[in-house]
């Protein structure tokens, strides 16, 4: 089997590497240590530093005493084989040359160094994810959680319970911070305006809004539920360089572009132009306004442009068009992205766009039931595309 890269960039090409990286461990050490491994290299991907062949004491300690003991469900008599099926991943990885960052040796030594806050950690209710309290639940009443029927029907015994029932299982909701708790932020430091205005320049959103204002010129008519026409829509795609798809086909099907509402990218710089004031609407009409000339300062513009898009809800509006609800969520990563913005300006600095999809997945599996944990897994791929997106 050719070894594949190890720094996947999608699910499938993680698949790949993952079950390269299990062939090679199983002629190594087993079968009975894959499994070890396998719920590793998930956590590993989905949560830290996607690169396989990177690891670093921080992931080891998280996998071993956050991701376990939050989402597997291992007997207490199997814990111990977690350890040392970790230990021995660690040094196969550096035995076949796979690992590219990380000392294998110390790596392992730190996971068995480990043993007891892990069994600790596993035996600690408070640390388990909604997902293993609810099936812990259901496998304490005695459900067959094989039978669909018989799960669905607790779910909806569940469901209909009041707060408090569901809280018993599933713990209180997160209230938040306290009222009187702050976020502690550095002192604002603004590089001077010959760097910040060639940055803001690239931005694309500014350049769609300018090219759009041009292409309005002294006006253009709008359809009778005040969207753009379909002709202009369609021009306005190339205009801006946009991703949209006009008449888009799949297989032997054309589906047929009916509205420029379904650009959503064009769409949303029509939306955009007009909530920060660069173009009004009179009598089915869409004009410039005075504001139009004030493109041409750079700065003030781009941070009018960020400001409105962080208020009208990009992820909102790029999912709108959706006729299978995939959008669920995205009212939630709008209203979230303030205080993601924030925590990135405290952190001071780079987080992973996988770590911000994370982290607003957790927040929505404290939000939400969801009958299965592959579902809470869905929530923070959809995140993480949203944040890309």
């Amino acid at each position: 089997m050719t070894k594949p890269p190890l720094d996947p960039t999608d699910e499938d090409a993680f698949d790949t590497a993952k079950q390269w990286l299990l062939h090679g461990f199983q002629e190594h050490a087993g079968p009975d240590a894959t499994w070890v491994a396998d719920q590793v290299l998930d956590y590993k991907w989905h949560y830290f530093d996607p690169d396989l062949s990177s690891w670093t004491p921080g992931e080891v300690m998280a996998i071993l005493l956050d991701r376990f003991p939050a989402k597997s469900s291992v007997d207490h008599a199997d814990r111990p084989e977690v350890v040392a099926a970790f230990a021995a991943f660690l040094r196969w990885l550096g035995s076949a040359g796979v690992l590219r960052s990380g000392n294998p040796e110390e790596l392992a030594g730190f996971v068995e160094a480990l043993a007891g806050p892990f069994m600790e950690a596993m035996a600690d209710e408070s640390k388990w994810g909604m997902a293993k309290r609810l099936f812990a639940q259901v496998a304490a009443d005695g459900v067959d959680i094989t039978d669909e029927a018989s799960v669905q029907a607790w779910m909806q015994r569940f469901n209909s319970g009041s707060r408090a029932e569901r809280d018993a299982i599933l713990g209180p909701m997160p209230s938040g911070p306290a009222p009187d708790q702050r976020l502690s932020l550095p002192p604002v430091t603004l590089a001077p305006p010959e760097r910040l205005t060639p940055a803001a320049e690239q931005s694309v959103w500014l350049r769609r809004v300018r090219d759009f204002v041009g292409f309005v010129g002294e006006g253009r008519p709008l359809t009778a539920t005040g969207q753009l026409k379909l002709a202009d829509g369609k021009a306005l795609v190339d205009l801006l360089g946009t991703s949209d798809r006009v008449d888009q086909k799949i297989g032997d099907r054309v589906f047929r572009t009916q509205s420029s509402a379904e650009l959503t990218q064009v769409d949303f710089t029509f939306r955009l132009a007009r909530a920060a004031g660069y173009v009004k609407v009179i009598k089915k009409k869409v004009q410039p306004t005075r504001k139009a000339s004030k493109l041409s300062d750079t700065l003030e513009s781009w941070f009018a442009l960020f400001e409105t898009m962080t208020k009208i809800g990009l992820a909102t509006h790029r999912w709108s068009q959706s006729h299978h609800n995939f959008g669920w969520w995205t009212e939630d990563l709008d209203q979230a992205l303030p205080g993601m913005l924030t925590q990135l300006y405290a952190e001071g600095e780079p987080i992973w766009v996988n770590d911000l999809g994370t982290a607003f997945g957790d927040s929505l599996e404290q939000k939400y039931v969801f009958a299965e944990e592959r579902f809470a897994e869905l929530a923070r791929d959809y995140a993480t595309c949203g944040l890309r997106a």
